[in-house]
């Protein structure tokens, strides 16, 4: 790819080592919003510390702002990283991300947001269990009744053993419960319970 077509460079420099794992929305004035996991300080690992910043373009991704707006500070113990934003179906802009604290604790949380952004709720956990749970950068869906029965995962039936823990919330709430699916193999498809089911469910898998 030339030069020309990127848009946005957000190269590393001394005491910013790492931009990685970003998510975008459009916002109701038309502007867009990139959030992303930027890594401050030395190291640009995984359990480096790193916060949730943004970017914002008001001609539809052709130009960036310049200045990094701090979306979540780092709450975590190493830090916060992998964003998913989501224009809920009420109106409000959803943002989960992961908090990181150790290498047996790294779990999911949300915040909504009624302005677009301009400023959050409270962080809610989306996984109460202790654990290590991973949900990737722009992962999360919202579903409706007519397809909250099922969900499909890209992993391959090559693979021997895996697990799925699928967390749903049965409202736009960001409150959330843990169930087990009635069926899951290696293959593609995750058969929900009608049970279950919700009007309007978040689906994250881990």
């Amino acid at each position: 790819m030339k030069d020309s077509n990127i848009v946005l460079k957000l190269d590393s420099v001394p005491g910013n080592p790492r931009n990685s794992e970003g998510s975008f929305v459009t916002l109701a004035d038309g502007h867009v919003l990139f959030a992303y996991t930027h890594y401050y300080g030395e190291s640009w690992g995984d359990a480096a510390t790193a916060r949730i910043c943004g970017r914002y373009s008001s001609d539809g991704g052709r130009t960036w702002s310049g200045d990094d707006a701090v979306i979540v500070e780092n709450e975590g113990r190493q830090n916060v990283m992998s964003v998913s934003l989501l224009r809920l179906q009420n109106g409000r802009v959803g943002l989960w991300y992961l908090r990181k604290n150790s290498l047996v604790d790294c779990r999911p949380y949300m915040r909504t947001s009624r302005d677009d952004g301009t400023t959050w709720s409270r962080a809610s956990l989306c996984i109460p269990a202790p654990g290590y749970f991973v949900v990737n950068n722009d992962r999360v869906v919202q579903s409706t009744l007519a397809n909250a029965g099922a969900a499909t995962s890209p992993r391959s039936s090559a693979v021997p053993r895996i697990s799925a823990r699928m967390t749903v919330s049965a409202s736009a709430a960001p409150s959330f419960t843990r169930f087990t699916p009635s069926g899951y193999s290696p293959g593609p498809i995750v058969s929900v319970s009608p049970a279950a089911r919700a009007s309007t469910p978040f689906w994250i898998v881990a």
